[in-house]
């Protein structure tokens, strides 16, 4: 991965996104001698106030997932104080980079108002056609400007071609039961040969929404024991395993053991994204604003608990499945109450 990658140039790398970093960066000389570094907006604003990153030598910042960190009054801090301290430096401009599938016109010009970038570059592509260099980006966000073949080069959010959407309906005291019933149709062994060999190459994984971190641990346990014990198979092998991933996750919470299968229910956040990368886990219960951005591999079912959420959220969490590189384009299914299903065919019309 990047922190032990070096290159050609032997390139060093930091991340700074939890407290432990931060006391390191403070006490350890975390940064010295790194010419790349990995955070969240709060905790790289942190590290700019204490002064411990010599901001002037600043060259570069990407901001991923640019629409939502933007947005944060931490990155809003942290670019101000970059700015400031770079002053008017001639020799080498800073350069900024958004990156997202939801950059829109309206947050480049959020960008442009607050003095963060100046005279940007629009770079996109879009399915089928060649990346197209915007060099007028006023232009193509009034939507003045088009490609060569009369397509704005801003257009609606799309969910990608080829996965399926589906829905249930039920009570919202009978959804864990029915995700369990589905579930167990994911990763039940097939009877025929041919299928469980296809099985074995292909194991199906899964991600599971839940509508708060609270909820995802309530979710998990109650996987736990309605699918585990039943499933046949070692956990701990990789075939079946559990695992919640949550927004800011720092702390190990106790694992449960049964019958020798193990969950993990919390690790650190690092350990549960390379167990579920690595097929050490096959499902992971989680919330969207903890995944948002997240690569895994051939992830083959999203499933929805009682989220439905804007256009630009589902979206998000359905670009989990059909990656690059992935054979199946995958499944995303929600699992809502009656009074949800008006506000999940609405969106299912505008993307």
């Amino acid at each position: 991965n990047m922190f032990t990658y070096g290159g050609p140039r032997r390139v060093r790398v930091a991340g700074v996104w939890d407290e432990q970093a931060l006391f390191a960066t403070a006490y350890q000389d975390l940064l010295k001698g790194v010419h790349v570094i990995v955070g969240t907006p709060s905790y790289l604003a942190r590290v700019a106030v204490s002064g411990k990153l010599r901001l002037q030598n600043v060259r570069a910042i990407a901001i991923d997932e640019a629409d939502a960190c933007i947005q944060d009054e931490a990155m809003a801090s942290l670019m101000r104080r970059i700015h400031e301290a770079r002053g008017d430096t001639p020799a080498r401009p800073l350069q900024t980079v958004l990156v997202g599938a939801s950059v829109s016109s309206e947050l480049i010009e959020t960008v442009e108002q607050k003095g963060f970038a100046n005279e940007p570059v629009l770079i996109t592509e879009r399915a089928g056609s060649e990346v197209s260099v915007v060099k007028d980006v006023s232009a193509a966000a009034s939507n003045a400007l088009a490609d060569q073949n009369g397509n704005s080069f801003w257009q609606p959010l799309r969910v990608p071609a080829g996965s399926r959407h589906e829905f249930v309906e039920c009570e919202e005291r009978d959804s864990l039961a029915v995700l369990c019933r589905l579930l167990r149709e994911c990763y039940a062994s097939p009877k025929a040969n041919k299928e469980k060999e296809e099985m074995i190459r292909n194991p199906p994984r899964a991600i599971v929404y839940a509508s708060s971190a609270e909820k995802a641990i309530e979710v998990a346990s109650r996987l736990q024991n309605a699918l585990w014990n039943s499933f046949e198979g070692d956990a701990t092998a990789g075939l079946w395993g559990l695992s919640v991933l949550l927004p800011s996750a720092e702390e190990p919470l106790n694992s449960r053991t049964t019958d020798n299968k193990t969950l993990t229910v919390l690790e650190s956040s690092l350990r549960v994204m390379e167990m579920f990368r690595a097929n050490q886990t096959s499902v992971l219960v989680t919330t969207a604003s903890a995944t948002r951005g997240l690569d895994f591999p051939q992830v083959t079912h999203v499933f929805n608990l009682g989220i439905v959420g804007a256009p630009v959220d589902y979206l998000h969490r359905a670009g989990r499945i059909g990656r690059v590189g992935q054979s199946e384009r995958g499944a995303v299914v929600s699992v809502l109450d009656p009074a949800e299903v008006p506000q999940l065919l609405a969106l299912g019309e505008e993307l």
